[in-house]
């Protein structure tokens, strides 16, 4: 290449892991030779005499060096690598460097929760289970944060990522499923997104909601169908807030009236019903007496629907007797006795089930 010195070592990971100051020089000579020989800055890792090299040859060789550098696990300028793997939209080598750097990272919670944001929309496509652990690892440090701007990019990221987190971690401690519980706007939103109003019309959208309204649809609809434990209604006893629970289920028929939804909202309120944990004090008179007040067989019957899914799936043999079934069935009947002389509606709900 004109230098005297065969090039082909300048490829090899050990040119750079073992000989880095002779690779910088190397690299600072080819570059003021033949910018398009840049592409000999790509070392096997980071290393911040190139980076500077790169950068001093302008944007184009900037950007080639940092979409191609391998940075993973460095302890060195971590902020700097972060912001300008960002750059060039490598938000999964920008998570993985905050991760696993060695040391504190002095990047906001508010930078991290961005980057997270952002990484949704640039690699849909291209998760890997990897990505989704280092976001869970993240998501948990985020979700102690009180900055009201982390919370309100927090909750998005969430909500767009909770059919992948569902089974790797406990959704309840999520900001997510946090807000649910107390904020019925924000479970009223979920309600618009999933289904249209009654009278057939749809709210328009804005920003990258707009965009990926479909994606934000169907977000809502999983969430809502098959979500479990969305809002808690007990306190922290352990015990029903029958109080909270009457004022949060009238917040949500009222903004549901307001928004057009009442068509739907009885299934929510039944799903958020039926996933009352079922202790030794169940059925509580206060869900009892919920459930009579509303006078409704759509939210009786997603109350029974939840019952029957919490069982979950079981395999077993042929032979195999049916134990586990009487033992339901008893259950149930424990349930309809507490019921059967002031809460009809409730009583019918267990009937159902021990019929089934």
């Amino acid at each position: 290449i004109g230098l005297g010195i065969p090039a082909e070592p300048l490829f090899r990971s050990r040119s750079c892991h073992y000989n880095v100051e002779r690779y910088q020089v190397l690299a600072a000579q080819i570059v003021k030779q033949d910018n398009d020989l840049a592409i000999m800055l790509y070392a096997p890792r980071y290393v911040g005499g190139l980076a500077k090299i790169a950068s001093d040859c302008g944007e184009d060789i900037k950007r080639r060096y940092w979409k191609s550098v391998n940075v993973c696990f460095t302890g060195e300028d971590v902020e700097n690598i972060v912001r300008e793997l960002v750059n060039v939209n490598r938000y999964s080598s920008a998570i993985d460097i905050i991760c696993y750097a060695r040391g504190p990272v002095q990047i906001c919670d508010l930078e991290i929760v961005n980057i997270l944001y952002s990484y949704l929309f640039q690699s849909a496509s291209s998760r890997s289970q990897l990505d989704i652990y280092h976001i869970k690892t993240l998501l948990e440090r985020l979700d102690k944060s009180e900055d009201p701007e982390v919370i309100k990019v927090l909750i998005m990221v969430e909500f767009l990522l909770y059919r992948v987190l569902e089974h790797q971690m406990d959704m309840s401690s999520t900001r997510f499923v946090k807000e649910l519980s107390r904020n019925p706007e924000l479970m009223i939103q979920l309600v618009e997104l999933a289904y249209i109003s009654d009278d057939g019309s749809q709210e328009q959208l804005e920003g990258v909601a707009a965009k990926n309204r479909k994606v934000y649809g169907e977000c809502a609809s999983h969430i809502l169908l098959f979500g479990r434990n969305l809002v808690s209604f007990m306190n922290d006893k352990g015990e029903l807030d029958g109080a909270f629970m009457k004022q949060y289920i009238d917040k949500l028929y009222d903004l549901a009236k307001e928004r057009k939804r009442l068509g739907v909202i009885d299934y929510v309120v039944g799903n958020l019903l039926g996933d009352i944990p079922r202790d030794e004090n169940y059925p509580p008179r206060e869900l009892c007496a919920v459930v009579e007040e509303l006078q409704s067989d759509v939210v009786d019957q997603h109350i029974r629907i939840r019952i029957v899914n919490s069982r979950g799936i079981i395999s077993r043999s042929y032979n195999e007797g049916g134990d586990r079934e009487r033992s339901i069935v008893a259950r149930l009947e424990e349930y309809k006795q507490k019921t059967k002389l002031l809460y009809p509606r409730m009583t019918k709900i267990f009937d159902d089930l021990i019929e089934i």
